[in-house]
C-alpha cells in the first residue's frame, strides 16, 4: 500500500457516510470565518452553506446532528475530540521543530558573514578594501536571495499550521455544539420522565 492511500476504515470516510463531511464542513467554516480566498474554493460551497453568522452555522451542525441516535453522537463526540487532539499535535510540531531550525540557520550565516568583515576591517590593505567591497556586494545578493527564500519556505512552513489553527478552532466549536446539544437532550429526558 502506497503511503499516499488512505486506509479504507478512515474515520472521515465513515462520518461522510452519516452525513458531516469533514472536508466540506471545514469548508463551510472557513468561509464563515472568512479564511477562504481562493475563488474555486468558495464555488465548491452551496449557496445555501454560506453561512454569515455564527448562529446559522450552528443551526446548521444542529440539523445534521438531529438524525443521529444517542450512540451515534456519543461516537460522533469522540470523533470529534480525536480530531482536536490531531490538530494539537499538529501544531506542536510545526513549532517546536521547523522555527528553531530557522533560527539556528539564519543566525549561522549571519554571524559567519559579521566575522568576515570584521577580519577584513582590521587590516588597512587596499586589496583587502577591494576584498571588502565585493564581499559586502556578495552579502547585500545573498541577503535578498535569502531573504526571498526565507520567505517562500516560512509560507511553506506556516501554511499548515495556519490550516491547523484554523481546523482546531473548526473543531473546539463542533464539540461546543456537540457538548451543548447532549446536554439538551438530557434536560429533554429528564423533563419526558
Amino acid at each position: 500500500m502506497s503511503w499516499k492511500k488512505k486506509p479504507k476504515n478512515d474515520l472521515r470516510e465513515y462520518w461522510k457516510n452519516e452525513k458531516f463531511d469533514c472536508d466540506k464542513e471545514f469548508l463551510i467554516y472557513q468561509y464563515l470565518c472568512r479564511n477562504i480566498r481562493c475563488k474555486a474554493k468558495i464555488n465548491k460551497i452551496e449557496e445555501n452553506n454560506r453561512f454569515k453568522d455564527y448562529k446559522s452555522w450552528r443551526q446548521h451542525i444542529l440539523e445534521i446532528l438531529n438524525g443521529y441516535s444517542e450512540d451515534t453522537i456519543s461516537e460522533f463526540y469522540h470523533f470529534i475530540k480525536l480530531r482536536e487532539r490531531l490538530c494539537d499535535i499538529d501544531m506542536g510540531m510545526h513549532i517546536s521543530t521547523c522555527v528553531p531550525l530557522i533560527v539556528a540557520f539564519v543566525g549561522g550565516i549571519l554571524a559567519q558573514g559579521v566575522l568576515e568583515m570584521v577580519k577584513s576591517f582590521s587590516q588597512n590593505n587596499v586589496s583587502n578594501v577591494i576584498v571588502l567591497a565585493i564581499y559586502s556586494i556578495v552579502i547585500v545578493i545573498f541577503g535578498v536571495v535569502l531573504t526571498f527564500t526565507l520567505t517562500f519556505i516560512l509560507y511553506v512552513i506556516v501554511s499548515p499550521y495556519v490550516k491547523s489553527k484554523n481546523e482546531a478552532s473548526f473543531w473546539a466549536d463542533c464539540l461546543e455544539v456537540v457538548e451543548e446539544y447532549i446536554e439538551n437532550e438530557k434536560e429533554n429526558n429528564k423533563k419526558r420522565r
